[in-house]
């Protein structure tokens, strides 16, 4: 999470978007994956594998959203790493 505030291996130190549509776009997919973060988190008490799979997928989606569109690849880097070890944790544990 700090790689989505400091611009750490990233051409001239800088990041952020080329155009305000850009940002727009960030904007409402970031409140879309909250949303659905937090409904599968009060969906959690069910028990159900979908739910389960689906807190690991939507961090990983949101980290390498913001990668992409801050174009920071240190941090899609890391949100893949964080993705596969994410999943592989959730497996194990059901």
């Amino acid at each position: 999470m700090v790689l989505m505030i400091l611009p750490v291996f990233t051409s001239g130190w800088k990041f952020g978007f080329d155009s305000v549509v850009e940002m727009l776009i960030w904007i409402s997919l970031t409140i879309l994956l909250l949303a659905i973060y937090s409904f599968l988190w009060v969906k959690k008490a069910n028990g159900n594998v979908f739910v389960f799979y689906g807190l690991a997928l939507v961090p990983t989606v949101l980290f390498l959203l913001n990668g992409i569109i801050l174009r920071h690849p240190a941090l899609v880097v890391t949100s893949l790493v964080f993705g596969i070890f994410h999943f592989l944790i959730v497996k194990e544990n059901i």
